[in-house]
């Protein structure tokens, strides 16, 4: 799929600018999921960072597939089968119902994918893989599946799990959730600003949040925003892109779209919506808006070709 030249300049959506009252303002930082967690709280105590520093650390180990061996997806990865905390396995069990809804697009046991196309869009590497290698690398993937049984999770086949579709806005419903049980209004916190949850700004409007590099914008409060866009992680070969975004059905690394907008009430849900809807038409689109209450934004060649977001500015 080609895209303009100029696009591949501009930085990945940590693109997002918020205004909100700074009155009272207490701002943490929190460096997991390979980014920068920010928690603003507004006119609230700060006792409750600790209770979201402990979520934000434990779910970060817990997802983690490869450097903390006490994690629960890393050890599932290496031994293929164990007893794992409810969190863990409720999350999976999520996995696969997205699987099932969104016709394999989501997929966690996406690794032989992965693993196959990494070198090409996170270093100067401009050797593609072959047909053989990619048809061979998605054939692994639809022979896998995972397994449930009470608190016991199994993987069946040769690939891996991988939660970097899901992790982040997993982690920020528990923080969402866990905001409005202790009565927090007026709050955003952001993972690495591809992932956000906002509650109230303290304004009528809510936050003003404008998507960068697309000169468009929206207000939004007491929600979740979530975007994938092939500016994180691309590289440009012969006039074609090809990003971190994987097709699991197909083996290609070419979404159909530049970026996509989710604004949805669940962040896990708005987290994998944003990377299956790369591979959705514009119609599909409408179609999973309709059927699971969401809205969206989609950008092709550097411009909004769809919106069902407020003010899209």
């Amino acid at each position: 799929m080609k895209r303009r030249n100029a696009l591949l300049l501009l930085p990945f959506l940590s693109s997002f600018l918020y205004s909100c009252n700074n009155d009272n303002l207490i701002v943490k930082r929190y460096f997991a999921f390979d980014t920068m967690v920010n928690v603003y709280l507004y006119e609230s105590d700060s006792m409750h960072f600790s209770s979201i520093e402990k979520m934000i650390v434990e779910t970060d180990k817990m997802l983690d597939t490869y450097s903390n061996q006490n994690g629960e997806a890393y050890r599932l990865n290496k031994e293929k089968e164990g007893e794992f905390d409810g969190d863990f396995i409720s999350l999976i069990k999520y996995c696969i119902t997205l699987k099932d809804i969104s016709g394999g697009l989501f997929n966690i046991l996406i690794s032989p994918l992965k693993e196959l196309w990494d070198p090409i869009y996170s270093s100067s590497n401009k050797e593609l893989p072959s047909i053989e290698e990619i048809d061979e690398a998605v054939d692994k993937i639809s022979s896998s599946s995972l397994e449930i049984d009470g608190n016991k999770a199994k993987i069946i086949g040769e690939a891996k799990t991988e939660f970097g579709a899901i992790g982040k806005g997993y982690c920020l419903g528990k923080i969402d959730s866990y905001l409005k049980d202790n009565g927090v209004k007026k709050y955003k916190v952001d993972a690495g600003s591809s992932s956000v949850i906002l509650g109230e700004s303290g304004t009528e409007e809510g936050f003003n949040v404008n998507v960068k590099n697309y000169s468009n914008s929206f207000k939004a409060k007491n929600t979740s925003i979530s975007t994938s866009s092939i500016f994180e992680q691309s590289q440009e070969i012969e006039g074609n892109i090809y990003s971190h975004i994987l097709n699991p059905l197909t083996g290609s690394s070419s979404p159909l779209h530049e970026c996509i907008v989710v604004e949805a009430e669940d962040p896990a849900f708005g987290d994998a919506l944003s990377t299956i809807l790369m591979n959705k038409t514009i119609d599909e689109i409408k179609e999973y808006e309709n059927e699971y209450s969401f809205s969206s934004m989609v950008f092709d060649e550097g411009k909004l070709t769809y919106s069902s977001i407020g003010n899209e500015g």
